[in-house]
């Protein structure tokens, strides 16, 4: 069976639920609207039949859907220094700088890491330029890259399985409740904005586990806790719309002044209490 092809049957517990959202619960790595988009072309079959994405399943629905292969998005290559730290015959491992974009969107064409990418191997036909996982703007840290098709498939497939461990370390404000803990929080856009990730109801299962590696405190009896962070899930934003769910939002996502007033204010005068 062609790797782009999917196969999967309704079990008895599953019965009644719309066909889209069945499938992106089955499916996590893809999206409502990919899932939509691939009914809508016809590439989707119910018992061999073109069902509505609003088709209610039932048990033992035999459903098979088709992934067209993306044609690679054209980019420019442009001269920007990496931080390379690890690079064989078929990964590329670079240290994304906080502020760097990964994937050029609406908005911004250039100064990317994939163009970046693209400038340092050259402009290479793998989807993504090689990419297989991203961060967040301001978040750094690193990134793999694929050099060839063969480790691409490899590496997206550790990611949709979730084998590959991610840890980060995070500065929340505030003293944590506990050395460790969990937050097991569906994550989706909020309804005042649709551009911000919060916590709802109604978005995607999303786990993040977190341990207190140090905590410091200011002259001013401010405290602030240094997390080694571990998401089980990668829905986007989830460490810092976690961490603010529990209390303790990421010192950056602080107004810019705040934070150079703390700063200001922490330099020479932290300590470690004890906890």
């Amino acid at each position: 069976m062609s790797k782009n092809i999917f196969q999967i049957r309704v079990g008895e517990k599953e019965v009644g639920k719309r066909l889209d959202l069945f499938l992106t619960q089955k499916f996590t790595y893809l999206s409502r609207s990919k899932i939509q988009k691939i009914i809508e072309q016809k590439l989707l079959t119910v018992n061999g039949k073109n069902p509505q994405p609003a088709y209610l399943v039932k048990e033992k629905d035999e459903i098979k859907f088709f992934i067209p292969q993306e044609e690679p998005k054209r980019f420019d290559p442009e001269s920007i220094p990496l931080k390379i730290i690890y690079e064989d015959q078929d990964i590329l491992v670079v240290d994304k700088p906080a502020g760097m974009v990964v994937h050029p969107a609406c908005g911004r064409k250039h100064g990317t890491l994939l163009n970046a990418v693209l400038g340092y191997l050259g402009d290479f036909q793998l989807a993504r330029a090689g990419i297989v996982h991203r961060l967040d703007k301001e978040t750094s840290g690193l990134i793999v890259i694929a050099k060839n098709e063969q480790t691409q498939s490899f590496l997206q497939l550790q990611f949709k399985m979730r084998s590959t461990v991610k840890k980060y370390l995070s500065l929340v404000w505030g003293r944590m409740g506990s050395q460790k803990g969990i937050v097991d929080a569906p994550i989706g856009r909020s309804r005042m904005n649709r551009k911000k990730m919060t916590v709802t109801e109604k978005g995607k299962a999303a786990q993040t586990y977190y341990k207190v590696v140090k905590v410091l405190q200011t002259s001013e009896d401010q405290f602030v806790s240094l997390l080694e962070v571990t998401p089980k899930t990668g829905r986007t934003h989830q460490i810092r719309v976690h961490l603010k769910a529990l209390g303790h939002p990421v010192v950056g996502d602080k107004p810019m002044a705040e934070i150079k007033a703390w700063i200001e204010n922490l330099a020479g005068n932290f300590y470690m209490p004890t906890i």
